[in-house]
């Protein structure tokens, strides 16, 4: 046998890990499939069926735990990505809307991340809350969006130059909801809330411009 047909009939190799290392391209696939709906143990049996219906080897293996260790990352990631984008945006515009499952509340959260002719859509995920109150779905946007920023500010990048919150929220100029009574109060608290914040920013940029008094 020629080494060009030894080459072609060598099996495709998908490998999950080399040298105790998962590739960017394999956690890629993963964080994939469980987007698609599959549960933490299905995975490592989902690509081995996909590999074995093209034809393929599997190389290495990856743990339950690994799966779970990766879908996190993919959650800091998001986390990062935006508030790069957030900060970039010369608006920004929220949404939200909520559902009761088995009589436990749960919110769903979008941004709108606007720049020119470029407008960038980002799900910032679902939460459950004590109620659907306006004051906890305010309560909740204050929350998320804090711990968005906590993960982006411990990062090497945030701990090189830090940013904070309320310079997102000076972005925010419109919010999407439906009509219900609930959702108007909370568009009024999260612009009384915005108003507040963008307020103390100014105020402090405002001293620090300040020169120091002469002793």
């Amino acid at each position: 046998m020629s080494e060009t047909e030894a080459t072609q009939n060598e099996k495709p190799a998908l490998v999950l890990k080399e040298k105790g290392v998962v590739p960017d391209s394999t956690r890629a696939l993963i964080r994939d499939m469980i987007a698609l709906g599959l549960k933490v143990d299905q995975v490592k049996g989902a690509i081995d069926a996909v590999a074995q219906a093209v034809g393929a080897t599997v190389e290495g293996d990856v743990s339950n735990c690994s799966v779970r260790r990766i879908t996190l990352e993919g959650l800091v990631a998001s986390h990062m990505q935006i508030v790069r984008e957030s900060q970039d945006a010369e608006g920004i515009t929220l949404s939200c809307d909520g559902t009761t499952i088995k009589s436990v509340n749960y919110d769903s959260r979008y941004l709108h991340a606007n720049k020119g002719t470029s407008h960038k859509r980002r799900f910032l995920g679902i939460t459950s809350a004590p109620n659907h109150t306006s004051d906890m779905q305010l309560r909740g946007w204050q929350t998320h969006t804090q711990a968005i920023f906590d993960t982006y500010n411990e990062s090497p990048l945030g701990q090189e130059s830090p940013l904070d919150v309320r310079s997102f929220l000076q972005k925010v100029h419109g919010m999407l909801t439906d009509h219900a009574e609930d959702q108007k109060r909370l568009k009024k608290l999260f612009e009384e809330w915005r108003r507040c914040m963008d307020r103390e920013l100014r105020g402090e940029r405002a001293m620090e411009e300040i020169a120091p008094l002469s002793i």
